[in-house]
């Protein structure tokens, strides 16, 4: 009998078949999974949606559509906003939920074009909540099988449903999430007093204060204080953390379409029709708490300040919501560069967005056409030291994040495909290092790891007898009795240690990293791998620390070597001798 086709959603074991063909709607249903266990026709995109003209798309879609938002809520929620303060409001999660939904739409599309579908494996009603609080948690939902499954059942049944596909059940029916009428704000007693006490004395002493800086990414705070002082600007920390409950369910609203004025295509219509049905709460019925606490609470005034950030505009509910109104009424927005791959990677969902909303954005070195970008230095190691030598003959291997879903159109991310072929670099990484003796070679988690789905130690914990650290101590610290660190992902954490001159390397492997990197970013890379910083496969990496083990530093320290470290640094992760002259000129 020939077996028929069964469209496989996610790596949920009751969505494969074990009688007919599996159909992948993606590399995240195989996560953990064995190819040999199911009869499957695998779709291998390759990261087609991460290719700089679906980018390019999902940029113009995501522009159309904040205006078309913008225009929507602001009589409803009587935000009078400028169009900028509308961005940091809604920008993040809008482009993140762009990008979601373009993955989301074409995978099915061209499934439902390559192959004949009899059979999905998915929820029977499509009645269910897909509402996250706020953009942190839709982040965490992202990574969710049950989550995901419901958004690709809306989708299937919205605009690909076909009476001659059997569907079958996957999980127990659950009913739509009911919220209470008058669910206020909570905000715990000890915190309430002590919140308004400092701001109200804030608010009083700082009325000359033109500097707001909020979360600048700046870990040395006698740096903050001292450069305060300097400036003539009284050190002080307002306090934005309320926690925040919902007062009522806007169903009626949340059935209004969202006007346009384009010409939409097919996909643009998708967006706007399912755009309420994933807003999450805090850009449509928390607003009313915002406003409640942004009157009642003793916030620093919005008019004419220059607001410094780094992270600020991403998940800080109450700030976003009082940087909207200072923005709205002149105040200025200056956004520190937080992290790696700024500059070098093709796309990069932070590095977009942060160019759009900022007057001025304060790279680490690098620069492009972007009037806004101005050369800086890395704020994160202000009074860090550069490393000494160390001849422990210790090994430091350092892991990266991974995710089994798409989380936003950025080309490094470590998801689904990229992901599994990670893990299996990392590891054949780790099992070439035999040379060095035992008890030598350690492995660092990365400190998300352990609010992660995927959990890298799992995979490495017992190769070679390699010891695991705690990754909750300060990096940095954690270093300085190993020789050497090695990367396998190109993060922010061999940016650090790059710039403060301690030995690593880094394995850039062809199959992770194949036209990941901008072509005025790529010689910069070109000349660390000339110097071996950088190799291409764990073979090439193994053979020349083979080569090297006894005299590490020497390598590090030849003048061809620094050279090489310094011009990348120069570019990518500036080191500041002197800071705080730096940092009182912007």
């Amino acid at each position: 009998m020939k077996r028929k086709n069964s469209l496989v959603l996610t790596s949920i074991k009751k969505n494969f078949d074990k009688t007919n063909n599996n159909i992948l709607i993606g590399e995240w249903c195989l996560f953990d999974k064995t190819k040999k266990k199911y009869n499957y026709f695998d779709i291998k995109e390759k990261n087609t949606f991460n290719d700089p003209q679906n980018e390019k798309k999902c940029n113009f879609y995501y522009e159309r559509l904040l205006e078309d938002v913008k225009n929507t809520l602001k009589n409803e929620l009587e935000l009078n906003w400028n169009t900028r303060s509308w961005e940091i409001f809604i920008g993040p999660w809008l482009h993140r939920y762009v990008a979601i939904m373009f993955e989301k739409y074409y995978s099915m599309e061209k499934i439902f074009k390559k192959f004949k579908i009899s059979k999905i494996r998915i929820s029977k009603n499509y009645d269910f909540n897909l509402i996250c609080q706020d953009h942190k948690q839709f982040k965490d939902f992202l990574q969710t099988d049950e989550w995901n499954l419901k958004l690709f059942t809306k989708i299937y049944y919205k605009y690909f449903f076909k009476r001659n596909i059997i569907l079958v059940e996957t999980n127990k029916q659950e009913k739509p999430k009911k919220f209470k009428k008058n669910n206020f704000y909570q905000i715990d007693l000890i915190t309430n007093i002590k919140s308004h006490l400092l701001n109200f004395f804030f608010s009083k002493v700082n009325i000359f204060t033109k500097k707001i800086y909020y979360k600048p990414h700046i870990n040395n705070k006698f740096f903050l204080i001292l450069s305060n002082i300097i400036n003539f600007n009284l050190p002080f920390k307002y306090n934005f953390d309320y926690k925040l409950l919902h007062i009522k369910y806007l169903n009626n609203f949340r059935k209004k379409k969202i006007n346009t004025k384009f010409k939409l295509n097919k996909f643009e219509k998708i967006l706007r029709e399912m755009f309420f049905e994933l807003l999450p709460f805090y850009y449509l019925e928390q607003v009313s708490n915002l406003k409640y606490l942004s009157n009642k609470l003793f916030l620093p005034d919005i008019n004419n300040k220059n607001v410094y950030t780094g992270l600020g505009i991403y998940q800080e509910n109450i700030f976003k919501f009082w940087l909207c109104n200072a923005v709205s009424n002149g105040s200025k927005l200056f956004i520190f560069q937080h992290g790696n791959n700024y500059g070098s990677t093709k796309i990069l969902h932070s590095e977009y967005l942060e160019k759009r909303v900022a007057d001025k954005f304060f790279s680490w070195g690098w620069k492009d056409k972007n009037k806004k970008i101005h050369k800086f230095f890395c704020q994160k190691l202000i009074g860090k030291k550069k490393f000494d030598l160390n001849r422990s003959n210790k090994i430091l291997v350092v892991g990266g994040v991974v995710e089994v879903y798409k989380p936003e159109n950025t080309t490094g991310n470590l998801y689904g495909a990229r992901a599994r072929i990670y893990i299996k670099v990392l590891k054949n990484l780790i099992s070439s290092l035999k040379y060095i003796s035992k008890n030598k070679v350690h492995f660092r988690p990365h400190p998300s790891e352990e609010n992660q789905r995927i959990k890298i130690e799992s995979f490495v914990k017992n190769i070679n007898n390699i010891k695991i650290l705690n990754s909750k101590s300060d990096y940095l610290d954690a270093i300085k009795k190993f020789e050497l660190i090695i990367f396998a992902d190109d993060s922010t954490s061999f940016l650090e240690t790059l710039s403060l001159n301690k030995p690593c390397l880094l394995l850039m492997d062809k199959k992770l990293y194949k036209d990941c990197i901008r072509k005025n970013a790529i010689p910069f890379y070109n000349k660390l791998k000339k110097v071996k910083i950088i190799h291409e496969n764990p073979k090439s990496l193994n053979r020349f620390l083979t080569g090297k083990k006894d005299n590490i530093n020497e390598w590090w320290f030849d003048r061809k070597t620094q050279r090489a470290r310094n011009l990348f640094c120069s570019n990518f992760c500036n080191y500041a001798s002197k800071p705080i002259s730096s940092f009182n000129k912007i």
